[in-house]
């Protein structure tokens, strides 16, 4: 005969262990930038070695070389000096070719000034969760160019208004900027050389007494005034991990240790 209290114990350990240690899964769309770009009539996804601008406008002289954006992402098209505006920017889409992209195929690229792309995220901001985002910075340059870039994790959205901006009510709650060393602006967190790809992590906690609780999550990132040249980012992740409660971890433990007994009890 089966002893009952096996079976309560491995509920509570079978409900405590996803509680504390399941993840949230599909938080970003196009986080790699491989799903197709957008594109109007004689427009072609980058090939490799190309890096194609977004342009929606097709009286443009160089629409059809350009790509008409970039899907799951928003971004501003502010135009340039005054012509075209909102319906072109110096960002888009690559397949670099002086340096191999971090998975091999497309990646973002920016080349404007304080320029940013931006998504929030699936989950909102939860109660006893830990943001973990990953990202792959690169750039290239001729050893005197600098080239910089900061990845954001926000509380809140982008100003519908001006979405290179945050919107007034929103709050960074974490960043992390990488520079070439020929950047000679802000001191960044890390410095990298120029042709390569490195994979960066940033982290946020939400405890139960965190005031952005319920708002949107969104991941930005941007190239800093004065980057002379652009900044390339593949492979943005962000993963939503639950961190048990105290009580919950205890009840986890207790159930595997009761049932590793009763195991050691039926043998003996």
């Amino acid at each position: 005969m089966h002893h009952p209290c096996r079976f309560l114990f491995l509920i509570v350990a079978l409900f405590a262990l996803p509680r504390g240690l399941r993840a949230q899964a599909g938080e970003l769309l196009n986080g790699d930038f491989n799903q197709p770009a957008l594109l109007g009539p004689g427009q072609t996804a980058p090939a490799a070695g190309q890096y194609k601008l977004i342009i929606t406008d097709s009286s443009h002289a160089e629409f059809t070389t350009a790509i008409s954006g970039i899907p799951g992402w928003t971004y501003a098209l502010p135009g340039w000096d005054g012509a075209y505006v909102g319906s072109w920017s110096d960002h888009g889409l690559c397949r670099p070719t002086q340096f191999s992209n971090s998975d091999g195929t497309t990646a973002a690229f920016i080349n404007n000034w304080e320029r940013t792309l931006s998504q929030v995220a699936a989950t909102p901001l939860t109660a006893d969760t830990r943001i973990t985002a990953t990202f792959d910075f690169g750039t290239l340059g001729n050893g005197t160019e600098g080239r910089a870039g900061t990845f954001y994790l926000i509380a809140g959205t982008m100003d519908a208004a001006n979405l290179d901006w945050l919107a007034s009510d929103a709050s960074i709650l974490t960043s992390l900027t990488v520079a070439n060393t020929a950047w000679a602006g802000l001191t960044p967190n890390y410095t990298q050389m120029d042709g390569a790809w490195s994979t960066y992590t940033l982290s946020y906690t939400v405890t139960d007494l965190d005031p952005f609780i319920g708002r949107p999550l969104t991941i930005a990132f941007r190239t800093l005034n004065g980057s002379a040249g652009s900044t390339s980012w593949d492979n943005i992740n962000v993963s939503v991990l639950a961190i048990p409660e105290p009580g919950t971890t205890t009840l986890w433990g207790a159930g595997l240790l009761a049932l590793g007994w009763m195991r050691w009890r039926r043998k003996a």
